[in-house]
């Protein structure tokens, strides 16, 4: 009996992740649709228009949106009537966040594959200068997930990444489905000094053996070094790995964080 209800709790889990799948895949093959000019060509145009999220969507009145009950951390979230989610940002009240994945559900686009990786580039920046300066930021990856191609983007700093970032996502139809940033315009509040990354590496190296030294660690590898800001106070944050001694020669620990003050 205990093996057959095993059995059944096993096909549920099953059918719901197939569920899921189809859901993820249905949002670029039946999402919003998009209109092209033949007269335009993605490479040389400032405007590109999009019957889902576009340029036009950049002017929305809040006033004329709905409130939504939602966790978001960095964003407070109203619709349209079309289902469109705005996201307002916490701590200045400005748009920072629009997101049309829900409401492409169940609608028609086409079923083919229009744009290039460089297309789809373009049309990221050009989305998405609407909410950042985008000569400030840089594109720091691309992933090809579900049928779309997400774009991710960093703000830089005296050479360093930020805490200032979002993302864009275009299905390779043409639909973008989603452009969101958090923290915008964070660091045009902060001075940045110059920073002596020696100096703080070794801050960094110093305080990770006083809080990971017990482990017995053997080496270590730090991933990214990334500024940010807590209180108002400017701090350089790492992302490390490590190994010790009873650790295979080809395994590293999980990601972890030390935030080193940045002296003024």
């Amino acid at each position: 009996m205990k093996k057959n209800k095993m059995t059944i709790i096993g096909i549920i889990i099953v059918a719901i992740t197939a569920i899921i799948i189809f859901a993820l895949l249905n949002r670029c093959s039946g999402g919003l649709g998009i209109e092209r000019d033949n007269s335009l060509t993605l490479g040389n145009t400032s405007e590109v228009e999009f019957t889902g999220i576009t340029n036009g969507d950049f002017n929305v009145n809040k006033a004329d949106l709905t409130q939504k009950n939602n966790r978001d951390t960095f964003h407070e979230i109203f619709s349209d009537e079309r289902g469109i989610e705005f996201g307002f940002d916490r701590r200045t009240g400005n748009l920072s966040s629009i997101s049309g994945v829900e409401a492409s559900l169940g609608r028609e686009i086409p079923d083919i594959a229009l744009l290039s990786v460089k297309e789809a580039e373009y049309m990221a920046d050009d989305i998405a200068s609407n909410l950042i300066d985008i000569s400030l930021y840089d594109r720091v990856s691309h992933m090809g997930v579900s049928l779309t191609q997400r774009f991710n983007y960093t703000r830089i700093v005296n050479g360093f990444l930020t805490e200032e970032g979002g993302s864009v996502w275009i299905c390779y139809s043409g639909v973008v489905l989603l452009v969101s940033f958090f923290d915008v315009g964070l660091f045009d509040e902060i001075t940045v000094p110059p920073i002596n990354e020696t100096a703080l590496d070794a801050a960094f190296e110093d305080e990770m053996r006083r809080e990971f030294g017990h482990r017995g660690i053997i080496n270590f590898e730090i991933d990214e070094r990334m500024l940010i800001v807590r209180n108002n106070r400017l701090y350089m944050s790492y992302a490390f790995v490590y190994q010790t001694e009873d650790m295979y020669p080809e395994f590293y620990s999980e990601l972890e964080f030390i935030n080193i003050r940045i002296p003024n």
